[in-house]
């Protein structure tokens, strides 16, 4: 169990989608969505509080740092409580924070980068492969 009380499941890639396309909006979490379908109240708040961002469908797992070295300066992008922040600022997308900091219209996808499991700097963007 992660602190904020959540558990992680495995799931195959045709739950996966069903869930997916059970979604209201793209900020809609899976978790939000297992719970109308099971017919479970909406919980407090706080219950869903920590578990990252869904954008375009993918998962932004909370805590995900995301990095980027513009006009010579390192900038990092964190996803806490279904948002992204970056100085001091909060997105609902990757979009909309690398826009903001460009001044112009950039695909946040392969604007900010991730570390993968092996500590190497990644396109965002490799998360919906």
């Amino acid at each position: 169990m992660t602190k904020s009380g959540m558990r992680t499941i495995e799931i195959d890639i045709d739950v996966y989608k069903q869930i997916i396309q059970r979604m209201d909006t793209f900020e809609e979490t899976p978790n939000q969505v297992l719970r109308k379908v099971f017919e479970l109240s909406a919980g407090s708040p706080s219950a869903n509080e920590g578990q990252g961002l869904v954008v375009g469908g993918v998962l932004l797992p909370e805590g995900l740092e995301m990095i980027r070295v513009f006009k010579g300066e390192e900038l990092v992008a964190r996803v806490v409580d279904g948002k992204i922040h970056c100085k001091g600022n909060s997105y609902t997308s990757p979009s909309g924070a690398a826009c903001a900091i460009t001044k112009h219209a950039v695909n946040g996808w392969n604007f900010w980068t991730i570390l993968d499991e092996n500590g190497e700097r990644v396109s965002l963007s490799s998360l919906r492969a």
